[in-house]
């Protein structure tokens, strides 16, 4: 349906309905101040309508929006998992004949992968009499869980995330416990990262980010007290007219540098 087919004859119905009002307010003998307030309160009462409803209607496209996005998101991890070729997504379709078309493809591929399930099930359960009955070892089946583009891009993301946070405190002589108050954080960073919701969240990536930042910026401040300690020493050695010494100029800034240097320098102030 056309757009003018139904809002020409809307607008004629309002504005008849609005003169006849205005007819009202003329029968009553309303004028001055008094009709200017009525105007105002039905020009009000329009546009708060009409705003509602643009929100309304506006807040329903975006759900649409965000369901046709998570049917996408499903349908690409059901076709890796089951290794059936990649569905042509609707572009041409309105809105809602699109999420309905995703929604039946999606509910056709949790049907086949029941269906798989109980196929392998059955399969296994006899394999397993067979094998009772012929004394031989069953085989180990399991099932791994294929990323889809978006988790995978994750992944990856949080395993550069894992070797920065594990070099850095290594670099400051700290452990995880010691450089994280999050335990939860700290026993996945011991670990090998699955695809579970927890670790691919937003969030946790984003705190795992946080974690590295701050590390990084602690390894920076010791550097820079460091440098700071090397100079002093050096000038203190200097004005003692002391052996210079090539290996103590080499030294480049680290924890250790820090902790043997910044000791017997705070004693000494």
């Amino acid at each position: 349906m056309s757009t003018s087919s139904w809002i020409h004859p809307l607008l004629t119905e309002l504005e008849i309905n609005i003169k006849n009002i205005a007819q009202v307010w003329d029968d009553m003998g309303v004028v001055g101040e008094n009709y200017t307030v009525r105007q105002r309160t039905l020009s009000h009462h329009l546009h708060r309508l009409l705003e509602d409803m643009l929100d309304e209607e506006t807040r329903a496209k975006q759900t649409l929006l965000d369901s046709i996005n998570d049917l996408r998101t499903k349908i690409v991890e059901f076709e890796a998992e089951m290794g059936v070729p990649s569905f042509n997504f609707p572009s041409d379709n309105s809105l809602v004949a699109t999420e309905k078309e995703l929604f039946d493809y999606h509910k056709s591929l949790t049907k086949k992968a029941e269906n798989s399930i109980r196929e392998i099930t059955l399969l296994l359960e006899q394999e397993s009499i067979l094998c009772s009955l012929l004394g031989e070892k069953p085989i180990s089946v399991s099932f791994k869980h294929v990323p889809s583009f978006d988790q995978s891009e994750r992944l990856a993301h949080l395993m550069e995330l894992k070797e920065d946070v594990l070099a850095l405190c290594s670099y400051l002589n700290m452990t995880l416990e010691e450089a994280s108050s999050n335990c939860e954080m700290s026993l996945m960073l011991k670990s090998d990262f699955s695809i579970e919701p927890a670790s691919l969240t937003c969030a946790f990536i984003a705190s795992l980010e946080e974690l590295r930042d701050n590390l990084d910026s602690k390894l920076i401040l010791i550097g820079t007290k460091c440098r700071q300690l090397k100079d002093e020493w050096l000038s203190l050695r200097s004005r003692l007219k002391l052996e210079d010494s090539s290996e103590f100029n080499e030294i480049k800034p680290s924890v250790e540098l820090f902790k043997q240097v910044s000791f017997p320098y705070t004693l000494s102030h």
